[in-house]
């Protein structure tokens, strides 16, 4: 669905669209429905989440040459894991404490998300990636 709504819609909307619908379903987990209403608004964040997460890989190898790519995917996926970490380290110290404090990490990640979603305004769908990097030494 990430990739359809990226291919026809854009980029740019398809990155506000999940990242609109991740809060909306978070904000959606501070009323207690059901269990089972619960574990749909959860798939739906995991599925919106995911869906934007994909947009976001998609975005960074349309938008850096090689050379940076691969640095700067292998940073962003340091932070990541050590991101991945923590939080659910501080997932299980929230949850003690509160479990409205876990929701409201959710909710604040998607507002994050989302406000970098609204300020990204470059469009790659239609754009053509020339990504050739000369080397020095095969003319010498």
């Amino acid at each position: 669905s990430s990739g359809i709504n990226a291919e026809y819609g854009g980029r740019v909307f398809a990155l506000r669209l999940f990242s609109g619908a991740v809060v909306i379903f978070c904000l959606f987990l501070y009323k207690c429905f059901s269990q089972l209403v619960t574990l749909i608004l959860l798939f739906g964040v995991e599925f919106f989440a995911s869906g934007f997460n994909i947009l976001i890989w998609i975005v960074i190898l349309e938008n850096y040459p090689t050379t940076v790519r691969s640095t700067a995917s292998g940073f962003v996926n340091f932070w990541g894991k050590l991101g991945g970490v923590l939080g659910v380290a501080g997932l299980y110290i929230m949850f003690y404490i509160s479990p409205y404090l876990v929701v409201t990490m959710y909710v604040g990640a998607a507002l994050i998300s989302f406000i970098a979603a609204m300020l990204f305004d470059k469009e790659t769908r239609d754009l053509v990636v020339e990504d050739v990097v000369m080397d020095n030494n095969i003319n010498s």
